[in-house]
């Protein structure tokens, strides 16, 4: 009987599955980080949600991809949250170059213009002449330091390059830093939005992970108990 416990306890608590298809799930979390990416950044940009509020989506899709596939287990568990974990600062870098060049066509080229030449007519301006200015014209600001490194030194270039579109969106592009788009828009609150991704993404594969596990060892002890019936009818199964 010595022998026969010692198996049942190593069924029960060792791994009772077989290695899952690592590469082919691996892919299909890659692609669904990709579809949430996309969806995120039009939901951004079309309803003007914050991309933190919609990051435990990504997680979600990732995860649920992975199970989807077949894939199941700690290290795929940890690839899910590692690939959630990339797809998320991808999100915001997206989003930081649309709207960072989106607002560079012909018809706001000529809006700018008009600004520029408003702003090159003030000679050392006063910080209220400044945020006068800034409500006028519509731009958003913060302090004067701020004001005088954007907007006001894109319209000091504007007003004397008089630049294309095509050279205005490089000119934007060269001079917008994602860190400061990163300080702009998210807050603590996106901090724990993104571990709470990263939690769901690893959360789902090790849930499937246990149920698939739990239902392999019912079977197979469900087989060792026939087994033994049929080995010695006279003997009842081993509890």
């Amino acid at each position: 009987m010595e022998p026969r416990r010692e198996k049942l306890s190593d069924l029960l608590h060792g791994s009772a599955l077989p290695p899952p298809p690592i590469k082919r799930a691996l892919i299909f979390g890659i692609i669904a980080a990709v579809i949430g990416v996309v969806a995120v950044v039009m939901a951004v940009l079309t309803h003007e949600m914050r991309i933190g509020h919609l990051t435990a989506g990504i997680g979600a899709l990732v995860g649920i991809a992975i199970t989807r596939r077949g894939g199941y287990g700690k290290p795929l568990a940890l690839a899910s949250a590692a690939i959630t974990l990339a797809a998320i600062p991808v999100t915001y870098f997206v989003t930081f170059r649309i709207i960072t060049t989106s607002w560079c066509t012909e018809s706001t080229r000529e809006s700018i213009k008009e600004n520029a030449a408003a702003w090159q007519q003030l000679s050392n301006p006063t910080d209220e002449q400044v945020f006068e200015f800034a409500r006028d014209q519509g731009f958003a600001f913060t302090t004067r330091e701020a004001f005088d490194h954007y907007p006001g030194k894109m319209l000091t270039w504007f007003a004397e390059t008089q630049p294309s579109v095509s050279e205005w969106r490089d000119w934007e592009l060269a001079n917008s830093l994602f860190r400061d788009y990163l300080a702009y828009t998210t807050s603590a609150l996106d901090y724990v939005l993104l571990a709470v991704a990263l939690l769901l993404a690893a959360g789902i594969v090790m849930l499937r992970t246990s149920t698939l596990e739990d239902r392999a060892k019912q079977k197979a002890i469900a087989r060792r108990q026939e087994a033994a019936r049929e080995g010695n009818p006279e003997e009842p199964a081993p509890n």
